[in-house]
């Protein structure tokens, strides 16, 4: 429990790092998944996009896995 004369709880900068790369994998899998839209299905581009999605998407995972196990110890 912290009180008004106790110092605030710092994050490493590995908790920072993680946080903050994390934020932007999921903004890239997002911009993918919209982005994909705006071409015809089956399309070379339409399928990269689709691609990047998915792959992208997995590296959330264990990620998110990495950042519970941070803030366990």
């Amino acid at each position: 429990m912290t009180t008004a004369t106790s110092p605030r709880p710092r994050y490493t900068p590995s908790a920072i790092a993680l946080h903050w790369g994390m934020a932007l994998l999921i903004v890239a899998v997002y911009g993918c998944m919209l982005g994909s839209d705006n071409f015809p299905r089956g399309s070379d581009t339409y399928l990269l996009l689709r691609g990047l999605h998915y792959s992208l998407g997995l590296l959330v995972l264990p990620l998110a896995c990495l950042r519970l196990a941070l803030v366990a110890r």
